[in-house]
């Protein structure tokens, strides 16, 4: 079908975080809210539909997650970026920054050191310090209006750093990075033994050619040092609904993973996020080209 991206949609009776937040964020709504990264359009009509079927059932009770959930996951990896994931390793959560919150608190000791690449999403500076650990700012350079890594300045970071939050693509600089320049931070890790968790949840917003390359679809070495947050609620305009999907290298990790969220009896999705993350990525890809 297409769709019309230049209709104004009045959010004002939305509930929206991003509008009806912005007196208690600045003191005043004559702002342009641009500080959350929310749509104002319309999702994908086939969700719309998926989620008026599933309000017109009349019952939403603990809802489980079929197999097909985390087939739609790994079927759109495969298909947009090229990166063969392992359904078995993949876990949920109720938001990327969630997934790094928690990774941060496993893999960190108390007052541990957490590398972040700045000007970067301020959430990764409140989840490290609201963990008790210490951030460490391997801040990016411009030259001529671009941005790149400092890398004498981040490989002597690794050396106290014990855990690397990657954003990719970068936000909010609006980095791609290339895979010289992933291949060259995730060898930098390996060598100095320092785990990362790449949050991967604006990848699907990539414009003027470029590509996006899935950091741990580099190498099976470096596959097995990366954990990946991602989403569809960036992508689809449905962050309300919060759920969001960890990949992890093995067994291991994303049982710790899980059994974190299961000691709060926090393991599954709401009734509506299972069904709108399932349809999206199987039936939103129409709606996402012309987006």
């Amino acid at each position: 079908m297409q769709y019309d991206f230049d209709q104004v949609v009045d959010r004002s009776k939305n509930l929206s975080a991003k509008y009806d937040e912005r007196v208690k964020k600045f003191g005043t709504d004559d702002v342009i809210p641009l500080w959350i990264a929310d749509m104002d359009f319309r999702t994908a009509q086939p969700v719309i539909d998926a989620l008026k079927a599933r309000a017109e059932e009349g019952i939403w009770g603990y809802t489980a997650r079929p197999a097909s959930y985390f087939e739609a996951v790994k079927n759109w990896q495969k298909r947009r970026n090229g990166w063969d994931t392992d359904t078995a390793l993949m876990s949920f959560s109720p938001g990327v920054v969630q997934t790094l919150s928690v990774m941060i608190r496993l893999y960190t000791p108390q007052n541990g050191n957490v590398l972040i690449q700045t000007p970067v999403y301020g959430e990764f500076y409140d989840m490290t310090e609201l963990a008790g650990r210490h951030v460490i700012e391997n801040q990016l350079v411009e030259q001529d209006g671009t941005w790149t890594v400092d890398w004498a300045d981040f490989e002597e970071k690794l050396r106290s750093a014990d855990i690397f939050l990657l954003c990719n693509p970068h936000n909010p600089l609006g980095i791609v990075w290339t895979e010289e320049e992933l291949r060259r931070m995730m060898e930098l890790c390996l060598k100095h033994h320092v785990l990362v968790v790449s949050d991967e949840i604006h990848s699907d917003l990539i414009f003027h050619g470029k590509r996006h390359i899935p950091t741990a679809s580099l190498s099976p070495e470096i596959a097995a040092n990366v954990v990946t947050g991602i989403s569809a609620t960036k992508t689809f305009n449905l962050a309300g609904l919060q759920a969001s999907t960890a990949v992890f290298p093995n067994a291991h990790m994303k049982a710790m993973f899980d059994k974190f969220w299961t000691d709060m009896d926090i393991h599954r999705n709401n009734a509506f996020s299972v069904t709108a993350m399932e349809v999206a990525f199987n039936e939103g890809e129409e709606w996402l080209e012309q987006l």
